[in-house]
């Protein structure tokens, strides 16, 4: 089952590692990563490589699930270059 995502769109992919104990119990620890990483590449694709970090702080705002995740979000430029975000098992726990 697992509570990770990913996605590839484009040049650019992201990882979402969920955090199982982030979510109160009977709850799907995977949603919160899930929707992060639909949200993330649906922001990439409408804003374009270059802004990956607004389209996975656009995703975290309007995130509904409870959770946490690492997420490391990565892209190649039209240059050839390496372009990346990675946040540590950032999340909401909401009681």
């Amino acid at each position: 089952r697992g509570e990770d995502a990913f996605f590839i769109e484009g040049n650019a992919l992201g990882v979402f590692d969920g955090v199982n104990s982030a979510v109160p119990e009977g709850m799907d620890a995977k949603a919160f990563s899930q929707f992060l990483a639909v949200n993330t590449s649906a922001g990439v694709r409408d804003l374009g490589i270059e802004k990956i970090n607004i389209a996975l702080n656009d995703a975290a705002e309007v995130n509904p699930e409870q959770g946490a995740s690492t997420a490391c979000v990565v892209a190649m430029d039209r240059l050839g270059r390496l372009v990346g975000i990675n946040l540590g098992d950032s999340g909401d726990r909401k009681s």
